[in-house]
């Protein structure tokens, strides 16, 4: 089980028609910091798309800007890594508009040419994730204004957000009710939505209470305080559990690699197990005798010619006392 994320947060200028959002890229750094220090996803695993530098700039290095070419293939080598049981997390921190499908507006975005130069959430994300059928739990949160003003030749005419996600079985937290605006905090330069959803998830994960309804809950009712009920947070809870990869962290390394393999009962493959393996931060697969002596005993068989680990049996109490949790 892997935890893969997509994180945008697009920055805009006059010249674009779209007015400056200053606190996007903080929003995008705070976002991906939660993930990696509080719900322990790997680093390697999550796409930063907020204008930043990867690596020295003056010797090589390459920036990252979340336009709408590096937004689709960013989308794309995700959706084809991703295998089943993993979770997929999308984040978006930028402006939005609910106008002939729901768009993001990416950086370079053209107020004049949305159809071409904007982000079709359906048709360049939701379209190619269904088609690639894997069994994944997704969770979506979109800090954009959910405008539905007209733009000179595009009707207003659209599915919702909450009725695409619902369509298309994705839990989405939103930031707001559609026709509203999603504030910035100047006190705490952030999004309003973004800074009481991180402040939110860090509480309820230390109280041992995070759980989504308990995360819309909180965050809804802080936003609500702050904006004075002019901005109001929606929930869409549909398809798998998207943080059921928490209960997983929390889990000794042992009894991650028994969940798993119970969650796989036609069994993994070498390759997957080495993945699981290196969740775990083991860079070789141990042999039968050495998952043995922790209590798991794993048979093996064949599928095709590949080798395929099951689990057999899994005790909480490993053979060897002396033996340490890998």
């Amino acid at each position: 089980m892997t935890v893969r994320a997509l994180i945008i947060a697009p920055t805009y200028d006059d010249k674009q028609s779209w007015p400056p959002l200053i606190y996007t890229k903080k929003d995008a750094d705070g976002f991906k910091e939660l993930l990696v220090e509080v719900l322990e996803v790997s680093p390697t695993d999550i796409k930063l798309l907020d204008a930043s530098y990867s690596g020295n700039p003056l010797n090589g290095g390459s920036i990252s800007v979340p336009d709408i070419d590096n937004i689709l293939q960013s989308a794309s080598a995700i959706i084809n890594d991703l295998q089943d049981g993993d979770t997929f997390i999308f984040f978006f921190s930028g402006h939005g508009l609910e106008i002939e499908g729901i768009k993001l507006i990416p950086q370079y975005c053209l107020r004049s040419n949305v159809r071409r130069t904007a982000f079709d959430l359906e048709n360049d994300l939701l379209k190619p994730m269904h088609e690639s059928k894997k069994d994944i739990s997704t969770l979506f949160i979109i800090d954009a204004c959910r405008c539905i003003e007209g733009i000179k030749g595009i009707t207003t005419v659209s599915t919702t957000l909450p009725e695409l996600l619902k369509n298309n079985r994705i839990t989405g937290l939103l930031a707001c009710s559609r026709g509203e605006t999603s504030k910035e905090i100047r006190d705490f330069e952030n999004g309003v939505f973004t800074y009481f959803l991180i402040e939110s998830i860090k509480e309820l994960k230390e109280s041992n209470d995070l759980t989504i309804n308990n995360l819309y809950d909180v965050v809804r009712k802080k936003v609500n305080a702050y904006t004075g009920k002019t901005q109001n947070p929606e929930l869409i809870l549909e398809g798998k559990n998207p943080l059921e990869f928490l209960s997983v962290y929390q889990m000794t390394n042992n009894e991650k690699i028994s969940h798993v393999l119970e969650t796989h009962p036609d069994g993994l493959t070498d390759k997957q197990m080495q993945e699981l393996l290196k969740m775990n931060g083991n860079s070789q697969r141990p042999g039968r005798k050495s998952l043995e002596k922790r209590g798991i005993i794993i048979s093996e068989s064949k599928l095709e010619g590949e080798k395929l680990w099951k689990l057999s049996k899994y005790s909480t109490e490993p053979k060897q006392p002396n033996m340490y949790d890998y």
